[in-house]
């Protein structure tokens, strides 16, 4: 199993929309949600049913990016 893993807007969102983030709670150990990933979730839905979701059987952090490389946001 994997210790942790780290999810963005898209991918979160879509396994939310096709109720799945229970199913892959499980492969991890601890999930991290970015909060500028919470932020744009927030921006229409509240992030309360993900994170409910996600930590049926693992755990789930929302942390701060302070910034991010400019090379990797270009990206």
């Amino acid at each position: 199993m994997v210790q942790t893993w780290i999810l963005d807007a898209s991918p979160l969102i879509l396994l939310h929309k096709i109720d799945f983030l229970k199913t892959i709670s499980q492969f991890a150990r601890k999930w991290l949600i970015p909060g500028v990933v919470v932020q744009e979730i927030e921006e229409k839905n509240s992030i309360d049913g993900y994170i409910r979701e996600l930590s049926y059987r693992s755990q789930v952090e929302i942390i701060n990016i302070p910034c991010i490389i400019p090379s990797i946001a270009a990206w």
